[in-house]
């Protein structure tokens, strides 16, 4: 009697299609936390260039609240350019820590599922060198797109 033999090719296949994708998936979509650091260096980057009506778009609705456009970006350039006197600077990301529920003000509603995120920068100015430490939360907003809140406690 002869024996059937279990033809294997079809379950090894599609099992190579379901780990496939599931690898894929996880090596190309960024974590939550990913994506607010991302969002926290594309802000950077746009304060370095002294782009400051894009890093604007950065900015959470509540500091959209607190600040117009235009005196954003007249407050933030007069900081660097002419507080500090610099026109650039390094940064570093020093900590990232998920915080459950978070405000910007004592009187502010809580968000949840916000990310701190310590930054250091380094500056050159008239005064020498110098570090700022800033703590930059990052929530999403409405629109679920991660967007910067700072503090003003």
């Amino acid at each position: 009697m002869k024996r059937k033999r279990l033809n294997f090719k079809p379950i090894a296949i599609i099992l190579i299609i379901i780990i496939g994708s599931y690898v894929i998936f996880n090596v190309l979509h960024d974590s939550p936390e990913d994506q607010a650091k991302e969002t926290v260096n594309e802000f950077l980057q746009n304060e370095q260039e002294g782009d400051f009506s894009d890093s604007w778009k950065s900015l959470h609705s509540l500091i959209h609240d607190r600040f117009s456009q235009a005196d954003y970006i007249k407050q933030r350039s007069a900081f660097y350019k002419e507080t500090l006197e610099v026109d650039s600077f390094d940064y570093n990301i020093i900590d990232v820590d998920h915080l459950d529920q978070w405000r910007m003000t004592e009187q502010s509603n809580f968000l949840s599922d916000v990310y701190k995120i310590t930054v250091k920068q380094m500056v050159s100015s008239t005064f020498g060198e110098m570090t700022i430490r800033q703590d930059y939360f990052v929530s999403q907003d409405k629109e679920g797109e991660w967007k910067i809140i700072w503090s003003f406690k």
